[in-house]
């Protein structure tokens, strides 16, 4: 693996001052300075026994202090090592609209690096979702907004994979494990066990708790029963049948 990892001295200099006109901040005092050279240097460290996760948090928080763009680089350099490369992706984002100015081979490598990462992202596309119902997604324990496009799509890094998607008035969410590549993006079909509540309200599902509270086994309970008394109507009145006008009969 290639590592360019900047060093401070190449941000300290006079770079921290060619910020776009949205990240203008106030000039590091000295001893932010001096704190941020001392993270450098244990980022480098971290980098040299491939301590990917200490980098980043070196250099992020070296960022924080003096907004050097060498910091924001050496992150997203830090995190395409970890495989997180939709952070990565971000990073480089940030870092090339963020900073004006950029030297060389800063601004070569960002740009060369941004489009690898683009194309690393995998995403999710979920497939069979209702338009009109705003769903509960977390992929891996974190939540992603339901933005209402059709399909939904859930950026992911390659990987094993957990998606959960959750409808309003359904109990049982519906659960997809699996593996997605570099790049790749697989289409999840989402469906659920159980119908939509109407209205999402907390009644029970008609076919939950056995026939007792099915609507159909009632319609037909009440014509057995209709049917019945006319019968009985007929064979014990004679001419005391009930009228199909009656209030006694059900219209179904």
């Amino acid at each position: 693996m290639r590592v360019l990892i900047l060093s401070f001295a190449l941000t300290i200099s006079g770079v921290i001052a060619p910020l776009s006109a949205s990240a203008q901040r106030a000039r590091p005092s000295e001893n932010d300075v001096a704190e941020a050279r001392a993270l450098f240097v244990a980022g480098q460290a971290a980098v040299d026994s491939e301590r990917w996760a200490d980098a980043v948090d070196s250099f992020q928080r070296a960022y924080v202090l003096v907004h050097a763009p060498s910091a924001l680089y050496n992150v997203a350099y830090a995190l395409r090592a970890l495989g997180r490369h939709r952070e990565s992706r971000d990073a480089f984002e940030r870092l090339l609209t963020g900073h004006e100015n950029l030297p060389e081979p800063l601004l070569t490598e960002s740009r060369r690096y941004l489009e690898e990462e683009r194309g690393r992202v995998a995403v999710l596309m979920l497939e069979g979702l209702d338009p009109d119902t705003t769903y509960t997604v977390r992929l891996d324990g974190e939540s992603r907004q339901d933005d209402g496009r059709r399909p939904l799509l859930a950026e992911a890094d390659p990987g094993s994979h957990t998606l959960t998607v959750r409808a309003p008035g359904v109990d049982q969410p519906f659960v997809w494990e699996g593996h997605v590549d570099e790049g790749a993006h697989p289409r999840v079909a989402v469906h659920f066990e159980a119908p939509l509540r109407a209205g999402g309200g907390d009644e029970p599902h008609p076919h939950r708790g056995g026939v007792l509270r099915s609507p159909i086994f009632w319609t037909v309970v009440g014509v057995l029963v209709v049917g019945g008394a006319v019968t009985a109507g007929v064979m014990l009145g004679g001419g005391n049948t009930v009228s199909p006008q009656s209030d006694r009969v059900y219209n179904l």
